[in-house]
């Protein structure tokens, strides 16, 4: 059995492919939800479209940051681990996890007190 890894090891096409084509495909279907919402939603008018509108941007602005996380998470990991740091890449796992709880908290908390606010808003 080979153990050459065939993303670092063989075909770089190959490779760029198989991790690129789920993100693609992933951005493509979220387009197509996207449509399919406003299709729906603009038969009940310009102010429901409006709604969706804003609340897709605030929903891009929070994965914004939760994609900016998980990169980072990644970069870091990828870097400790091919450095045989083991002990690092736990670490930077506690890290991410506890940000990423404190953001979700945030937010959490945030959507108790302000929901009705913000659904006014939109």
């Amino acid at each position: 059995m080979n153990s050459t890894n065939y993303l670092t090891g063989g075909h770089l096409f190959r490779g760029l492919i198989t991790i690129s084509l789920p993100l693609i495909v992933s951005n493509l279907l979220q387009s197509v939800l996207e449509v399919v919402d406003l299709y729906f939603v603009g038969r009940l008018g310009a102010n429901a479209i409006a709604g969706v509108a804003m609340s897709t941007t605030i929903i891009f602005v929070l994965a914004t940051f939760i994609v900016g996380l998980v990169t980072a998470t990644t970069a870091f990991i990828s870097r400790h681990y091919g450095a045989q740091e083991h002990d690092a890449v736990g670490l930077i796992v506690q890290h991410a996890l506890y940000i990423g709880l404190t953001f979700s908290l945030a937010i959490s908390v945030f959507g108790l007190f302000f929901s009705k606010d913000l659904l006014k808003l939109l």
